[in-house]
């Protein structure tokens, strides 16, 4: 793995698929073997890895938006990834279920409130069925 710090380190603003490159390379992988669902020790290590390191060195990046690099894996999967690294992650607090519904309101798909709000689409489809909003599922079916 000191290799893939000092490959890493050689990029002056390493994107999340470059961390999963160099990872991957690293680790005698595919890229596409860090972004498949497979459960093998050795590739949910290296995974593992490349996450904890996107985290690191992208600040900015949400968990959300991680996990969407890592074959759209959810929050949780990538707060569980993580917490076995030893990194806290913060709590991001309570989900304002009136900016949810007002969201909903105004047309936004449940996958684009839940990116916006991190929390999960099942999160939004409770708030949204709780608050009797009808919502779009997602962008795509606004164009059919």
């Amino acid at each position: 793995m000191n290799n893939a710090y000092a490959a890493l380190d050689s990029l002056l603003d390493p994107s999340i698929e470059d961390i999963i490159g160099i990872v991957a390379e690293c680790n005698q992988l595919s890229s596409a073997d860090l972004i498949d669902r497979s459960r093998k020790p050795h590739i949910v290590e290296a995974r593992d890895d490349a996450i904890a390191e996107a985290y690191v060195r992208l600040r900015g990046t949400s968990l959300t938006d991680i996990g969407i690099a890592f074959g759209s894996r959810n929050y949780a999967a990538i707060k569980k990834s993580l917490m076995r690294r030893d990194l806290e992650v913060p709590v991001s607090g309570i989900i304002d279920r009136e900016a949810v519904a007002t969201d909903g309101r105004g047309g936004m798909s449940i996958e684009d409130i839940a990116h916006k709000h991190h929390c999960s689409r099942w999160s939004v489809r409770k708030i949204l069925y709780e608050a009797k909003v009808s919502a779009k599922k997602t962008l795509a079916s606004e164009a059919t």
